[in-house]
């Protein structure tokens, strides 16, 4: 938590969870995929696949798998896998503590001290290398992905990419399903020890395609999720030029013959 901020989440678990703890499985999560309430399914959780196809390699990782259960005794379940990946935010505290507790504590004690920060910039680095591949490899085994993000890390998305969430539009045949939350809280209340509680709650669902040609050219009006790895917008020329003509070149090198 930041002053004047939105708490962010750096647990997945506390943005998604699943399994035998919680054998619920959320609407928001499986409609895309044409599940019904009552219907069960079989999960796996970090499920790596390695393989190799002449000079290329595939080497990803998958949050969660899910496979409609035909019959659990026999341990049968139906041929198609769908996907959901939990994407929360990291943090940076190299050299700043030991750990994150010990930079919580010293805040306390010295007001100089500065805990760790969030490392947005790499969770959407990472989140940019993993989206479209996973996304088009899952449209190829016949599934459907989910991404389930939490509303202060998507309007960064949002404020650092080329995607627009104002000019999205929802396509329900489209093969990428984004689910987005948000922590609300009514506030410090001295007279209720809940008040100051964070519930988890559904902000907004986004579905749509990994790139607007899968759609057959019925996508136009809103935006595919390819844009994320578009910049937001191209910066005016200048700005470089006037950068690198206030400060002395770093050297003067010659093109090799």
């Amino acid at each position: 938590m930041m002053a004047g901020e939105k708490p962010w989440i750096v647990c997945p678990n506390r943005l998604f969870y699943t399994g035998q703890a919680a054998p619920k499985l959320e609407h928001s999560i499986y409609h895309s995929w044409g599940f019904r309430p009552g219907d069960k399914v079989a999960l796996w959780r970090e499920v790596r696949i390695q393989s190799k196809k002449r000079s290329k390699k595939f080497n990803y990782n998958f949050d969660y798998v899910f496979r409609r259960v035909v019959n659990a005794a026999d341990q049968k379940y139906e041929d198609t896998p769908y996907v959901v990946e939990v994407m929360s935010c990291s943090t940076s505290g190299g050299g700043v503590s030991d750990d994150f507790a010990s930079a919580l504590g010293s805040v306390h004690v010295n007001a100089d001290s500065r805990g760790p920060s969030l490392n947005k910039r790499q969770v959407l680095g990472r989140m940019m290398s993993q989206m479209i591949a996973k996304a088009e490899v899952v449209h190829e085994w016949g599934g459907r992905t989910v991404w389930i993000v939490q509303d202060v890390f998507w309007d960064y998305v949002n404020e650092t990419t080329g995607f627009n969430m104002d000019e999205f539009r929802t396509d329900a045949k489209g093969n990428m399903l984004l689910v987005v939350r948000q922590l609300v809280t009514a506030g410090y209340n001295p007279n209720d020890a809940k008040a100051d509680s964070y519930d988890l709650k559904l902000s907004r669902i986004l579905q749509g395609w990994d790139r607007s040609e899968r759609s057959e050219g019925k996508n136009t009006v809103g935006r595919d999720f390819v844009s994320l790895l578009n910049a937001p917008f191209t910066p005016d020329r200048e700005l470089i030029l006037d950068k690198t003509n206030k400060r002395p070149p770093t050297a003067i090198v010659v093109c090799a013959v």
